[in-house]
């Protein structure tokens, strides 16, 4: 993931920014204040190298003119941020069972958030697999069927109750 520098932030250098980028609560309560402002301003795009190693799945990522230069702007980050908050907040109210699944390697999102999650949801009946080495689309990622046998046990076990 990376923050795009808009041209009308000229004087803002790299390594401010990157200093900003580490503190990421304050990131993203700038781009809510942004978003009120300039909503449609491109804050965020996301590389389609950074969601699957599978060479196949990502030449279609590629080329698909939706997803190839998708740029996010500052109205949606804010939302993501806002609804990530709640979440957050609400993890604890969240009671039936939970298959919480993330790859290692991901760098769209951190893997730590799914072992927050995990911790925090209310569920008597919670799993967390942590794929080694996997990106954020598990299902469209080297492994893939692994991780739909995971999937699957999982599910059947629970019908099996």
């Amino acid at each position: 993931m990376r923050l795009i520098i808009p041209r009308l932030w000229p004087g803002l250098s790299a390594k401010v920014l990157l200093s900003v980028y580490r503190r990421q609560k304050a990131v993203l309560a700038v781009i809510k204040g942004v978003a009120r402002v300039l909503p449609d301003l491109p804050v965020l795009r996301l590389k389609n190298r950074d969601f699957t190693r599978d060479p196949d799945a990502l030449r279609r990522l590629n080329a698909d003119p939706m997803v190839l230069k998708e740029t996010q702007p500052a109205v949606t980050v804010a939302a993501m941020a806002r609804a990530n908050e709640r979440l957050e907040r609400e993890f604890s109210r969240i009671t039936m069972p939970v298959l919480i699944l993330h790859g290692t390697a991901d760098k769209a999102t951190m893997p730590a958030g799914s072992e927050v999650f995990a911790r925090d949801a209310g569920s008597p009946d919670k799993t967390l697999k942590l794929y080694e080495g996997h990106y954020n689309d598990l299902l469209a990622d080297i492994g893939k069927d692994e991780i739909l046998r995971d999937i699957l046990d999982w599910i059947e076990t629970r019908i099996a109750h």
